[in-house]
């Protein structure tokens, strides 16, 4: 029940009140509010104090006043205040960061009570001030984002209500910067690194790719920005990429990023340089590929493309680009011959770096090429080059242990020999190829048994014997207008029985036993292609069918089978010797047919293995070396010599008395007949003999393969020195002035002298040596002589160290090319002087061996032997590749103007001879002349392909092979080379390496220079 009354003020009651002004305060009732009488009085007593205190005039009140009896407390007749009430609990603002924001709240009051606002709780991460009107202002603190939260209380003076504001404060963003500009990376395999970026509110940043680079493979962590960059061989690394990072705020940030090449390390140097288009493989690889339509410099013809990417691809498998090495090969090569040697080639290369399974899947791949190359070719046409080509693949799979597969390739082999076996018919030149790979096959693996070489044992080597002698069984007769007969087996028993026999001296025990078993069935089998034989009940046979044609028409195996009875039947030989009969059955049948010539080369195995059997047995060699003096006494003194040492030093099979006891251990005893030997080359019968042929008493065949061998058979340097001082009296006696003895022969005689004593570490013996050599040569008058023996001399002293000494040489060569060409008068002669300069010059130019017993190489690869090894290498390497280019930019020249013909011949070999100074431009232009078919020009650029993908700059050692500069320090060291291998090659890495003065950390383009 609601109950409105007025009251007068005196008892403390109104209905309503009006209040006048009070200065600057008003206030008002709310005359609607429903009150509990007892506070009504209250709080008028209240506002009736206070308008009394401010002495106010004029008051009228008027007080309208309803209340609900339920209020006051008590039943439900009772009444009381409202308190005031807000429409929500929260209310929820949002706000940017660094901002402040203006905002009003209001509350209602049923009892129309006036409402007052204040602060609550205050912010946790900012300011707010609150009006008594319910309007705020709410400033966050700097940099604050995020949830803020405060209250607001309301109260009507008698009850209060409570409102929490939730202020969502959004980020300003501060946006990512990214700090990485450039990275640096490697040109080959895998580089790790970051890109980095910075946010200033702290945000998770994410990163991605938003263009990836042009060159290798990027991989970017979202999360973290590191990255890992696969780099792709052989392109070089160049470019940028661009990435984004975001925050999650904003728009992503993005930027450039540039990729740079390291060069720093070893293989970063190996990859920038083979990435580059510095690189030798890289131009050689332009030759050959069309690089544009009509493209003037390439090789269309695709079998003379396929021989120039398999020389390229040797180069890169040698660089440690294994998988552009077997790109090539599997992409570029269709031709299955040329593939499958190639394939075998890039297998050797990887074996070298230890990547013997990469290798073995390469052989194999060449074995399946070679096979269909064969199945192609017809069983009937393969030749001995074919046989020999599984037998190099074999010889590759021993020398890295791989037995199982050398095995089962060899059985493999057999079944294209034993499809060719005819015994009733002529023997086939296709079956005899795979014979006489055997045949190469066991040599090369006796020669590295005896050598020690660390990949052959006695077994390998046996069974490699065994087989050879085995296939030998099958090998069927030789028919001519002279009848039919056993030429090729007799000949190849003959080699196996050798090759056994010294593998028995190597070994010992029950090897030793073997393999003597193994010489005396081979020396049957061989035997009994001449006659019945019986010495050995073990050994028994009837002769062969054609036995006494054989005999009649190819005595040659019983030279070397007189030796070997000698050695493997001395008790036989002593039971059967008489006056009339030395005991040697083999001897007895070389007798009764052969020439004085077959004697007398039969007598030289003989005697080479009494000596043997003498030392053997503990006698003295004394009565041999007599009775071999007197048999070839009187013109044959340089059978002695062979007979003593060897005939030649490159046929193994023509090793005679020394080697036999080197292979047996008798040292001592071998010394003894290399002192015999140097005993005879200083008689006048034997330099009679040899008509002072300065090979047979300087050089192969005299003191100075004396000295060589006295290190092989364990001689001493008092021992050698002594040889060579042997050879240095010969020189002077019998060469020096001579007027019998041409001087072509001097300067030999005294550049072999020079060579001599560099081997002995006698550098101012040899340099006098070589000082007379180039007096000798001053003394030629005609032009092409005197290039050819200053050339020569020019060859042995840079072969010998003296550099700067060669250098001066050749410039003298070369003023009197000069001369004579402004002498010259008529086109023939200019013609003749062009054409015998250019031979001369090959002896400057070529990439090989000059002279190779004395292993003087060719001018250009002489200096550069002599890298990290000598203080001028720098200057004479330049200046001595300045005077040859010199020399042929004159014969260019003077060639221009010469008929097309002459031009045509003149200008290949210019070409050629600028390639081998890798003054390859000049050599592709020559080509390009008009003078040139299209083929003719494609042949051309094919020589210059095969010797700019085969550059070596450093030839004397196989850790490096490139030297921009040419100042004898490497760019980088090969990827098979070991640490002790480069010690031992003392050179050192280039630190700049295009010699421009900066260093190769400094530089941004290390190898052309700035």
């Amino acid at each position: 029940m609601i109950y409105s009354f007025a009251i007068d003020l005196d008892s403390h009651l109104y209905l309503s009140v009006q209040m006048g002004a009070l200065g600057n305060k008003e206030l008002a009732f709310n005359p609607y509010k429903t009150l509990c009488i007892e506070k009504l009085v209250l709080r008028l007593l209240f506002y009736r104090t206070y308008l009394m205190k401010k002495s106010l005039v004029n008051l009228a009140v008027v007080a309208n006043l309803s209340f609900i009896l339920s209020a006051c407390g008590g039943s439900s007749g009772s009444s009381g205040n409202q308190a005031p009430v807000f429409n929500q609990s929260t209310f929820t603002y949002e706000l940017l960061e660094d901002q402040s924001m203006q905002g009003e709240v209001a509350a209602t009051d049923a009892d129309g009570d006036q409402l007052a606002y204040s602060v609550g709780k205050s912010a946790d991460n900012g300011v707010i001030t609150v009006n008594r009107d319910g309007s705020f202002i709410y400033t966050p603190v700097a940099n604050f984002f995020g949830e803020d939260t405060a209250t607001i209380v309301v109260s009507d003076s008698i009850a209060s209500a409570t409102i929490s504001l939730s202020f969502q404060v959004t980020n300003v963003n501060d946006l990512p910067v990214i700090s990485t500009s450039q990275v640096v990376v490697s040109s080959t395999g895998q580089t790790k690194g970051q890109v980095t970026a910075q946010d200033l509110d702290g945000d998770t940043l994410t990163f991605s790719i938003v263009q990836a680079p042009s060159v290798g493979k990027l991989f970017l962590d979202s999360e973290t920005g590191h990255f890992t960059y696969d780099a792709e061989a052989l392109n070089e690394v160049k470019g940028s990429f661009i990435v984004s990072v975001s925050d999650g705020n904003a728009e992503p940030v993005e930027a450039e990023v540039s990729l740079s090449p390291s060069f720093v390390t070893n293989q970063d140097k190996l990859g920038f340089y083979y990435a580059s288009d510095v690189s030798h493989l890289s131009k050689a690889k332009q030759l050959v590929e069309l690089n544009q339509a009509d493209d003037p410099v390439a090789i269309k013809n695709a079998l003379l493309a396929e021989q120039a990417y398999a020389e390229i691809a040797l180069g890169y498998a040698q660089s440690g680009f294994a998988d552009e090495a077997i790109k090539l090969v599997s992409n570029q090569i269709a031709g299955r011959k040329v593939k499958a040697q190639a394939y075998k080639a890039i297998a050797v290369a990887f074996d070298k770096q230890g990547q013997i399974e990469l290798a073995n899947q390469q052989r194999q791949h060449a074995t399946v090429e070679y096979n269909t190359y064969l199945a192609e070719l017809g069983l009937e046409n393969i030749g001995s080059s074919d046989a020999h080509f599984y037998f190099q693949v074999i010889r590759d799979y021993l020398n890295v242990e791989q037995n199982d597969l050398a095995t089962e390739l060899l059985k493999n082999t057999n079944l294209y020999a034993n499809s060719l076996i005819a015994l009733d018919e002529e023997s086939k030149s296709a079956h005899r190829a795979f014979v006489t790979a055997h045949q190469t096959h066991s040599q090369n693996m006796v020669e590295d048994f005896v050598n020690d070489e660390p990949n052959v044992n006695f077994d390998k080597t046996y069974n490699a014997i065994k087989a050879f002698s085995d296939i030998t069984s099958t090998v069927s007769y030789q028919e001519t207008s002279r009848g039919i007969y056993h030429q090729y087996r007799a000949n190849f028993f003959r080699q196996a029985a050798q090759l056994a026999h010294i593998l028995s001296l190597k070994s010992s025990g029950t090897d030793k036993e073997k393999a003597l078993q193994l010489a005396k069935y081979n020396l049957a089998q061989g035997l009994a292609l001449y006659s019945d034989i019986n010495y050995d009940s073990q050994y028994a046979l009837k002769a062969e069918e054609y036995a006494a044609n054989t005999l009649a028409r190819f005595d040659t195996p019983l030279q070397l089978f007189s030796g070997l009875f000698e050695s493997l039947y001395p008790e036989y030989i002593a039971a059967h010797k008489s006056e009339d009969n030395s005991g040697n059955v083999a001897y007895e049948l070389l007798k009764s047919v052969g020439s004085s010539t077959d004697l007398r080369m039969g007598h030289r195995h003989l005697y080479a293995h009494k000596l043997l059997t003498d030392a053997l047995s503990g006698r003295p060699m004394t009565e041999t070396l007599a009775n071999i003096s007197s048999t070839f006494s009187g013109g044959d003194e340089a059978e002695i010599f062979h007979t003593l040492v060897e005939a030649g030093t490159v046929n193994f099979a023509e090793r005679y008395g020394a080697w036999l006891l080197h292979y047996a251990g008798l040292d001592e005893q071998a010394l003894i007949l290399l002192s015999e030997a140097e005993k005879l080359i200083q008689t006048e019968a034997y330099l009679t003999d040899v008509r002072f042929v300065v090979d047979q008493v300087l050089e192969s065949d005299g003191c100075m393969r004396l000295a060589e061998l006295n290190h092989v058979f364990g001689g001493n340097s008092e021992q050698s020195n002594s040889v060579v001082t042997t050879c240095d009296t010969l020189a002077k006696t019998y060469y020096q002035g001579s007027e019998t003895i041409s001087a072509d022969k001097q300067v030999q005689a005294f550049n072999a002298l020079s060579v001599a004593w560099t081997r002995e570490q006698q550098s101012e013996k040899a340099l006098a040596a070589s000082t007379t050599a180039q007096e000798v040569a001053l003394t030629f008058s005609a032009v092409d002589d005197f290039i050819e023996e200053h050339f020569a001399v020019a060859n042995a002293q840079a072969s010998n160290g003296f550099l700067t000494q060669s250098l001066a040489t050749i410039q003298i060569a070369f003023s009197k090319f000069s001369q004579a060409m402004d002498e010259t008068v008529t086109v023939e002669e200019k013609v003749e002087l062009i054409e015998d300069t250019l031979s001369q010059l090959e002896s400057l130019t070529e990439r090989e061996v000059n002279i190779k017993y004395l292993a003087v190489n060719n001018l250009q690869f002489g200096v550069q032997h002599h890298a990290g090894l000598n203080d001028d290498y720098a200057q004479v390497v330049t200046e001595t590749k300045t005077l040859i280019e010199d020399m042929l930019d004159e014969l260019a020249s003077a060639t221009s103007a010469l008929s097309d013909k002459d031009k045509q011949d003149i200008y290949k070999d210019i070409s050629v001879q600028y390639a081998a100074i890798n003054a390859y431009d000049k050599a592709v232009s020559l080509v390009l002349d008009p003078v040139y078919t299209e083929a003719d020009k494609e042949l051309l650029l094919l020589d210059i392909v095969k010797l700019q993908a085969t550059q070596d700059d450093l030839p004397s050692t196989a850790v490096a092979n490139v030297d921009t500069d040419k100042d004898g320090l490497v760019n980088f060291f090969l990827p098979d080379a070991s640490e002790q291998q480069i010690t031992a090659s003392n050179l050192k890495m280039d630190e700049d390496s295009d010699n421009d003065g900066l260093s190769d950390l400094e530089d941004l383009s290390p190898l052309k220079a700035d």
